[in-house]
């Protein structure tokens, strides 16, 4: 690290203990997950970490059981994802086949909040007995079409692994993707931050991953040696034998010897560099899932119903509705979530077609000034002949009046 990466870090440990929070939020590498998601702006990793408390809240004390994402769990005994070895430096390695997704068959945002943060905790116990404190996806889009995905649930995921589970993903593999997928992956590409980006590999994907993860651990239909993984997911293995009480595992992690830790004294903080001691209040559970939907910070002064997206209130609005049965809902739920992908994909093509008309005017006022060039060239070259052929001319009148001279 850097000085002015240490100072930062010393003065973001400082402020969090002067907020009170929990001692898994002074471990010296959650802090850094955090400074490093915002570039080691102190501000700015002060309030992720007050919005990954508040989020947090939600779980603390709760008993995760079957009944709680019974119907992600069809999803995932289908295998929609699957947690499969580790690759070389033992990053856990998850199975992804978003072909098996069906947006229009999750009834309940929360379930599905609940089943991810289920997961990653989950998935984050296996790397943390590694010493790892990130993971590794192989994301296999074959068979994947639009009825696959939803805006409104992308943006969803995307906001919670972002926000609340900083620097945790290692690298994404992105294998057998469609033409019909770069639509969509427009659309997503504005929703990753900068480091997410550089993290997903799609140009020479599979090369990438052969080199990252090892012939025994592969499955073979990727390339390498090891047979398809255990039919039932070992991450969801124990929910089907008791109960799991989840941990902030996002919060803990293996000792580092990246930095020293510094004296309290020997890092000054000027007054306004502390943060308000008055902690954000608690936000229930359904408005932080919509907050999260619509790609919003948690903020309790926030308008909702101006928040929302608007296939979520058109469904809202028809959900009340007795007269619409459920299977037209979803039909006109989906519908809304392939016209949104539909209008940003015409938005895109606008774009190109309009900087293809720029490029046109710009042609086009080059030949403009060429063909004045041109004319310009033509009429001096004209001058010139008529001023040589005066002068033939004038040679020609003088020659006669000398020879008239000489033989008058």
């Amino acid at each position: 690290l850097t000085e002015p990466e240490i100072h930062a870090y010393d003065t973001l440990k400082q402020q969090v203990e002067a907020l009170g929070f929990a001692e898994n939020y002074l471990d010296a590498r959650c802090l850094l997950r955090f400074l490093r998601a915002r570039k080691f702006n102190v501000k700015k990793s002060l309030v992720m970490i007050q919005d990954d408390n508040l989020f947090r809240e939600q779980f603390r004390g709760r008993n995760f059981q079957l009944s709680d994402f019974a119907s992600l769990i069809v999803f995932s005994d289908d295998g929609i994802w699957r947690h499969g070895g580790c690759d070389k430096v033992g990053r856990p390695v998850v199975y992804a086949k978003p072909a098996l997704f069906f947006p229009s068959q999750i009834t309940d945002d929360e379930e599905l909040v609940l089943f991810f943060v289920y997961y990653m905790d989950s998935l984050l116990k296996i790397a943390d007995a590694e010493g790892r404190e990130d993971f590794a996806i192989i994301c296999d889009l074959k068979g994947w079409s639009f009825k696959n995905f939803s805006l409104p649930l992308t943006r969803l995921l995307i906001n919670i692994l972002q926000n609340y589970y900083p620097e945790r993903l290692g690298r994404v593999f992105v294998l057998n993707m469609p033409m019909l997928f770069r639509g969509a992956w427009n659309i997503i590409y504005p929703l990753l931050d900068e480091r997410t980006r550089c993290k997903i590999c799609i140009k020479n994907a599979n090369k990438l991953m052969l080199e990252t993860i090892s012939a025994e651990m592969l499955e073979k239909k990727y390339g390498g040696n090891h047979e398809e993984w255990a039919f039932r997911d070992p991450v969801v293995a124990p929910l089907f034998d008791v109960e799991v009480m989840p941990t902030d595992v996002n919060n803990q992690s293996v000792p580092t010897d990246d930095i020293e830790e510094s004296e309290s004294d020997s890092v000054s903080i000027e007054p306004d560099q502390l943060a308000s001691p008055k902690m954000k209040r608690f936000v229930p559970f359904s408005r932080l899932i919509n907050i999260l939907k619509g790609g919003k910070t948690i903020d309790n002064k926030s308008k909702l119903a101006n928040k929302r997206t608007f296939s979520r209130g058109v469904q809202n609005i028809f959900s009340s509705q007795s007269s619409i049965s459920s299977e037209a809902l979803e039909r006109l739920t989906l519908q809304l979530d392939d016209l949104e992908v539909t209008v940003e994909s015409l938005k895109k093509e606008q774009e190109t077609i309009n900087q293809t008309l720029r490029e046109l005017k710009l042609v086009n006022s080059a030949s403009k000034q060429r063909n004045t060039q041109c004319e310009n060239d033509a009429n001096a070259g004209w001058t010139q002949y008529s001023l040589h052929y005066l002068l033939a001319i004038m040679f020609a009148m003088q020659c006669l009046q000398l020879q008239a001279q000489l033989y008058g």
